[in-house]
Formats: structure tokens, C-alpha cells, sequence
């Protein structure tokens, strides 16, 4: 009699198992939204102190690795002391390392970390992360867009091979809507840039010369 009632025990035990464990990532998930805060300084305070958690899912660490970002460059950011500013760069460097660990395909994630590095004046931290969110992210035009100003101001220290993929960025920005307007507007604002953008263009299909063309036309008159 006790064969027969073993198996109903088991399944109660996994059930209960289960259960637990369903338990245990809603904890980690709801902890991850709140231990930030509501307002950009709660949440830049809690980066400082080290109490923003990281949930399981995408979600929960694409708001993790959001409020890095913000905590870095944004403008509430840059009021805070240096020294402030800093131990927030510091634990989203962190973090990000936490996060690429579990999913080291994430090229959002690996350009967050390079951003925190350059903070940290960490040069060889921000080429080796653009370098992975590079491979990890090739046609991802709207991580593209913000890698763009990153390489752009490390372009002295880039290797070979994250200079070519910079170029691929580049590329990939001016045959698409959004990002010709932003490569146009840098082309303007940015002498230095121009016979380097002007090289990758001409070897562009001749509607892709042709828009840029135009949006550097708008860029100027704007």
C-alpha cells in the first residue's frame, strides 16, 4: 500500500516545489521594480547605495540597466557631486558585468557597461564593451545609434576591428529614416567627421547618397 501512495507524495512535493519557486521569482521581480524608486533621484540614490536589485526577466533588467543609464548621463545626474556620480558608475558597471554573465548576447547591456567605463575614465572597460555590443548587436540600428556617439569619442583609442564595425554603424545609420537625420546633424555640427562619413557614403547605393544628401541639406538650413 505505501508503492501506491508514494507517487501522489511526490507529485504534491514537486507541486509544492514549484509553487516555491514561482513564489521566490515574483519576490525577485517585484523587488527589482521597487528597490529603485519612483523619480530619477530615487532612483540615482539607490545606485549610489547599492540597493537596486536586478530581476530574472528582460524586462526587470532592461529598467535596471535604464536607470544606469540615466544615472551616468543624464541631466539630474550630472547635478550630483563627482564623487556620487562615480559610485553610481561603479555599481552599474557592476551590474552590467551580473547581467552579460546571464545573458551575454544582451548588446543594450554591454553598451551600458562601456558607457559606466567611460565615466570611470576605464578606456580599455568602454572599447572592450562597445567591441561586444558590437558583435553581440550588428543590426540593431537603434543600439547602433547610441554606440555611434560613444565610438565616435573614443575613435583614437578603437582597434582595427571596433573601428570597422564602427563603420558598419555608420552605414547602417544612414540607410535607414531616423538614423540619416542624426548622422546629417553630425556631419554639421562636426567638421573632423565629414570625409570619414563621406567615404562610407559614396560606396552606398546612390538613393542612400542621394537622401543623406538632402538630410544634410535640411541639417544645415536647421
Amino acid at each position: 500500500m505505501a508503492a501506491f501512495r508514494s507517487p501522489p507524495r511526490i507529485a504534491l512535493l514537486l507541486s509544492l516545489v514549484l509553487l516555491l519557486a514561482g513564489v521566490w521569482i515574483a519576490y525577485v521581480e517585484a523587488k527589482s521594480y521597487f528597490s529603485g524608486g519612483d523619480l530619477p533621484l530615487e532612483r540615482f540614490e539607490a545606485l549610489a547605495k547599492g540597493t537596486q536589485t536586478i530581476g530574472m526577466s528582460t524586462t526587470s533588467k532592461r529598467l535596471v540597466l535604464d536607470n544606469c543609464l540615466d544615472g551616468v548621463v543624464a541631466v539630474h545626474a550630472r547635478t550630483q557631486p563627482p564623487e556620487k556620480r562615480d559610485r553610481v558608475a561603479e555599481e552599474c558597471r557592476s551590474v552590467v558585468d551580473e547581467i552579460v554573465a546571464r545573458t551575454p548576447a544582451y548588446s543594450y547591456a554591454w553598451y551600458v557597461g562601456a558607457v559606466a567605463a567611460s565615466r570611470l575614465g576605464d578606456t580599455k572597460g568602454v572599447v572592450d564593451r562597445l567591441r561586444q555590443s558590437q558583435v553581440t548587436g550588428p543590426t540593431e540600428q537603434w543600439i547602433a545609434e547610441l554606440r555611434v556617439g560613444l565610438a565616435e569619442t573614443y575613435l583614437a583609442d578603437l582597434p582595427v576591428d571596433v573601428r570597422t564595425q564602427h563603420d558598419r554603424d555608420l552605414a547602417l545609420l544612414v540607410a535607414s529614416d531616423r538614423g540619416v537625420r542624426a548622422i546629417a546633424a553630425r556631419y554639421v555640427r562636426d567638421p573632423d567627421f565629414r570625409d570619414r562619413i563621406t567615404t562610407i557614403v559614396e560606396q552606398m547605393p546612390q538613393r542612400s547618397q542621394q537622401r543623406f544628401l538632402s538630410n544634410v541639406q535640411r541639417a544645415a538650413g536647421a
